[in-house]
Parts: C-alpha cells; sequence; structure tokens
C-alpha cells in the first residue's frame, strides 16, 4: 500500500489560500477605514503592509515603481509637517499621494489576480 499525502497537501495549499486572502481583506478594510477617517499615518502603515504581502508577486520594476512612489508620499508627508497627524489640518497633499499608492497597489492586485479567478461561462 503507497501513502499518499496529495489529500492532505492540497487541503493545506486551501488553507493558506483561505488565510491569505482573509489576511489581505482585513488589511484592505483597515485601509479603507483609514482613508475615510483621514488617518494618514494609519493609512501609510497599511498600505505598506498590503505591499509587503503581495510583493512575492511583483516583478522587479514594480517593486521600484513601488519604492518610488513610497519615497514621493514620504517628502509630503515630511513638507506638510502636522497635517500628517492632525486631521484638521489641510492634509490634501498628503491624502493625493496616499491616494495614488492606494489605486496601484489595487491595480496590481487586479493583474495578478489577487481579487480571485474571473470565471467567464462562455455558453454551449
Amino acid at each position: 500500500m503507497v501513502d499518499n499525502n496529495f489529500g492532505e497537501t492540497k487541503e493545506l495549499a486551501y488553507d493558506l489560500r483561505q488565510r491569505f486572502a482573509l489576511q489581505i481583506g482585513d488589511i484592505r478594510q483597515k485601509i479603507i477605514e483609514s482613508r475615510e477617517d483621514k488617518d494618514y499615518p494609519r493609512w501609510f502603515n497599511q498600505l505598506d503592509a498590503l505591499f509587503i504581502e503581495i510583493s512575492h508577486k511583483l516583478d522587479q520594476e514594480e517593486k521600484k515603481y513601488y519604492s518610488s512612489l513610497l519615497t514621493a508620499a514620504s517628502a509630503v508627508i515630511k513638507d506638510s509637517g502636522s497635517a500628517y497627524t492632525n486631521k484638521k489640518l489641510d492634509g490634501n497633499k498628503i491624502y493625493m499621494e496616499l491616494r495614488k499608492i492606494n489605486i496601484w497597489l489595487q491595480f496590481m492586485m487586479e493583474k495578478y489576480d489577487l481579487f480571485g479567478s474571473k470565471f467567464i461561462d462562455d455558453g454551449l
């Protein structure tokens, strides 16, 4: 009798994909909440957390581009001073930089099917 762990391996891979999806979903929820609250430090940190989780899918050029987005956002944050931590101050420039990162990360997730495969039924 041959002992085959293929079923267990397949189940573990499914469990890991499920856990990854839950983690990404949790991060994305925090991103949305942070953006709506204009909690720029939390938004910035959650965007970076999302990048870390999906970075294994990105190629070197995409990682470099993310780094350039991060550098630009950091410069705006530095120039904007207290607006980064004080919601009452005008943080529009910060918002726009974080928005760019947010949209780009979502685009990358879509590009690499991290929202799930799209099933298209072509009919009979």
